[in-house]
């Protein structure tokens, strides 16, 4: 099968670039940060960003949904069909994401005095409300990314993506010094902002079909997606809570300084490793069209996905740790070794971790999503028993490292479950 007609290379060759421009923007922002706040600063946004994304624990998972239906229907054909999976995709987001955000907001600023140190209150109140906003808005971006991957048009969607790191990066430069994390916030409530409005001109622009409104509600249509969303957000959730409950445990033994190196070593290896792992969910287009069409060719793509994961997580993880000391010294003067150690910790979870990524993309491009589930929640659960034993003993060396554990074993668990989806017919529904 001639997989030029999916945009293969396209899509993962710029959904890598994606990620690599976000590393800078990530890596001057708080540069920036620590220049003009300190290190303190950093460990404020870290934890004021993990209690608020817990909102996604609400997550509906309308972009999987839209990705894994739309993939296989031919965009020449299923148009007008493909946009109203997307317009239910987006509505239902914005309608659940608004309650979310109104509720998040409201729990955590009555709550804010038990959160941050009193010194940082009035700092971290005027900070909400934009950080909030800004969650909702990259949420409703996350489906318009989505979208674009399921018309095979990802690459469109890293174009976007990387404009969008530019203009942040652009007042980020622009606001940070003058009024720090305000400035950081609303840097990112800009970026999403645009994204959004010219991602979604460009969906209405390709599909041609209807308003530039999401007028193709469809209920028959949601209930299609909420069968497979429901499932695939159970395994979302517990992911994406994995970062902020770190980050949450972590403030239970550490102090707000070493918040921050925490912060700064958790995005030193997430992002670099994501540049791999963006190049494989780039593809899962492709291999649920595979899966559906050509089961063969499904399996010898699966294997050969699997060893250029492999070879790259290996250099990219290795770099990571090698080069850490000298990111150390750029980012904060000096070396400090407790980031070092941080960044070693959780650099060999995720080398591990990502052995398991192509092999999560199995359930989703499949729908089978019962492995994923116990994975993802195992995961969970290996972290909250893990850092409590070892950080009653080690403190927020003792976070770190459990950390590192619990990504190892939900790496190792969803390549043992998953594969049998494609080399065996052992596979069944929930």
């Amino acid at each position: 099968m001639n997989k030029d007609k999916f945009n293969l290379l396209k899509n993962v060759k710029f959904s890598v670039i994606s990620f690599v421009i976000n590393i800078f923007l990530v890596f001057a922002t708080y540069r920036l940060v620590i220049v003009y706040e300190g290190i303190e600063a950093v460990g404020i946004w870290s934890l004021l960003m993990a209690w608020a994304t817990l909102i996604r624990v609400g997550d509906i998972g309308m972009g999987g949904a839209i990705v894994r239906f739309i993939s296989s229907k031919n965009i020449e054909i299923d148009m007008a069909e493909i946009r109203k999976f997307i317009d239910t995709g987006l509505v239902m987001n914005f309608i659940a994401f608004m309650f979310l955000t109104l509720f998040g907001y409201f729990l955590l600023s009555i709550n804010l005095h038990n959160v941050v140190p009193d010194k940082y209150l009035l700092q971290s109140q005027s900070l909400l409300p934009i950080l909030f906003i800004g969650i909702f808005l990259s949420t409703m971006s996350s489906i318009i990314i989505a979208s674009l991957q399921g018309i095979h048009l990802g690459y469109i969607g890293a174009y976007l993506s990387v404009s969008g790191n530019i203009v942040q990066i652009f007042f980020v430069f622009l606001l940070v010094p003058n009024v720090g994390l305000l400035g950081l916030a609303w840097a990112q409530l800009i970026q999403f902002s645009l994204l959004s409005v010219f991602g979604w001109g460009l969906i209405t622009h390709k599909l041609n079909v209807g308003t530039i409104l999401p007028t193709g509600f469809s209920f028959v249509i949601l209930r299609q997606m909420f069968t497979f969303s429901i499932k695939a957000q159970v395994a979302n959730i517990a992911n994406g809570m994995f970062e902020p409950i770190s980050k949450i445990l972590f403030n239970q033994f550490g102090t707000l300084q070493e918040q921050g190196f925490y912060e700064l070593a958790y995005k030193t290896v997430s992002l670099t490793r994501n540049t791999v792992v963006s190049g494989i969910f780039a593809s899962l287009p492709t291999l649920t069209n595979l899966i559906n069409n050509n089961p063969n060719e499904a399996q010898v793509f699966y294997v050969k996905a699997q060893k250029k994961v492999t070879i790259a997580i290996s250099i990219i993880i290795l770099c990571v740790i090698i080069f850490s000391p000298l990111v150390s010294w750029i980012w904060m003067g000096q070396f400090e070794i407790n980031y070092w150690l941080f960044v070693l910790f959780i650099s060999i979870g995720f080398w591990i971790n990502t052995f398991g990524a192509t092999a999560y993309n199995l359930g989703l491009a499949t729908g089978i999503m019962k492995s994923n589930i116990i994975a993802s929640f195992i995961m969970l659960l290996v972290l909250i028993i893990s850092a409590y034993l070892l950080g009653n003993f080690y403190q927020s060396m003792g976070v770190s490292i459990a950390t590192g554990i619990s990504l190892a074993c939900g790496g190792i668990l969803i390549k043992v479950l998953n594969e049998k989806l494609i080399f065996k017919n052992e596979g069944k529904n929930l």
